[in-house]
């Protein structure tokens, strides 16, 4: 039986990930699709425009048989990182393939790319650190670098996730074999067409809001960021995950400037910070992630997998492996299962602020009793 892995965060759902799931099914053929997702925050720094509810429906109702959830704190960090966690829990649920889309080429173009030896030599580190020190933040200096060394510019998004894919196969000498198609570059595109990219779809969302419910954006949560800087100290700042070199200096310093969330992420993003990490930062502080905390749980793989939606293939799958597998596969919510299920209520609880009191409610007490969806 043969199972291709895929990670998305469907946010929102559009004609891109359609693409996406056909090329998978084309490249691997399987019996059994399964989906990494980003839970009610995404690893661009924002809480996710939709719920994850609605989300998990959306893969099921386009083929994909088992959804597994990665955890928040995976979710809200660096490519390599989030790679890591995602190709973990495919190869814990036993699949053969990870499929994505690059936008430098198929499978053999994008890996002989990754295999010039000059991304391991004495030079390349040269290099990013002269980058660092004209004041690039770490993925920009490295990005910088690499299109110096030979010319493999990692700029868009997707190819900088793809890299991060065959460096920690690599690294942790997984199993799984990486299989990448070359989709269209419209990351920031704002055009209207077959491939309209995420960001403009959730920018018109956002432009055209009163005519959708339960919507949410990282500006909804202005009063909040605001309140838990006024009444945070320098010193309590910084036992925040991802609050180093002096960042919290900046940040309660622009915190009284800002008009809103947009104006606070543009005061404070510069050459050193760039605008996702200021954002994963500032999803960090609402989370009081602390730096311990962080530290613990990153230096070492999801300790769960958490099924949040299957279809009958995907339950057919998972009693299959099950009797087999040492993976700790939790299919309702407990904590006594896993303490960082807490966490995952944490983040509920605070991505539903800003609903009405009702809806807040439904969506933490839906964490609790809702999943796994099935379809």
């Amino acid at each position: 039986m043969k199972v291709c892995g895929l990670v998305a965060e469907f946010n929102p759902f559009h004609n891109g990930h359609v693409e996406y799931l056909r090329q998978a099914r084309e490249l691997t053929k399987a019996d059994v699709y399964v989906l990494v997702m980003s839970p009610n925050f995404v690893q661009r720094g924002e809480p996710a425009v939709m719920s994850k509810d609605r989300r998990v429906h959306a893969a099921l109702d386009h083929g994909v048989d088992l959804v597994i959830e990665i955890p928040t704190i995976y979710t809200l960090e660096s490519a390599d990182i989030y790679a890591y966690a995602a190709l973990s829990l495919l190869e814990e649920i036993g699949a053969d393939y990870v499929v994505f889309g690059t936008e430098s080429g198929d499978t053999e173009t994008f890996i002989n790319k990754f295999k010039h030896k000059e991304f391991s030599s004495p030079r390349m580190d040269e290099i990013i650190q002269k980058f660092l020190s004209e004041g690039y933040s770490y993925p920009k200096a490295k990005a910088e670098a690499l299109k110096e060394v030979n010319d493999f510019y990692l700029e868009n998004p997707n190819d900088i996730l793809g890299y991060s894919y065959l460096k920690m196969i690599e690294k942790h000498h997984l199993k799984i074999k990486p299989l990448c198609y070359q989709r269209p570059n419209n990351e920031k595109s704002d055009e209207r067409g077959e491939y309209t990219s995420a960001s403009a779809i959730r920018n018109s969302y956002k432009t055209n809001r009163n005519l959708f419910k339960h919507l949410h954006y990282l500006d909804d949560y202005f009063t909040l960021l605001q309140f838990k800087l006024f009444t945070t100290s320098s010193e309590e700042l910084k036992k925040i995950h991802l609050v180093d070199e002096g960042i919290e200096n900046l940040f309660l310093k622009n915190i009284k400037k800002a008009k809103n969330m947009d104006d606070f992420i543009s005061l404070c993003t510069s050459k050193r910070y760039s605008g996702a990490r200021i954002k994963r930062t500032i999803c960090h502080i609402l989370l009081n992630t602390t730096k311990e905390e962080a530290s613990i749980l990153l230096s070492r793989k999801p300790p769960y997998l958490r099924v949040i939606g299957s279809s009958s293939i995907g339950r057919k799958y998972l009693a299959a492996i099950r009797k087999d597998s040492e993976s700790n596969i939790v299919m309702r919510f407990s904590a006594r299962d896993n303490p960082m299920l807490l966490d995952e209520l944490k983040a509920t609880s605070v991505y539903s602020l800003n609903e009405k009191e009702g809806d807040q409610r439904s969506l933490v007490e839906g964490e609790l009793k809702d999943f796994p969806i099935k379809s």
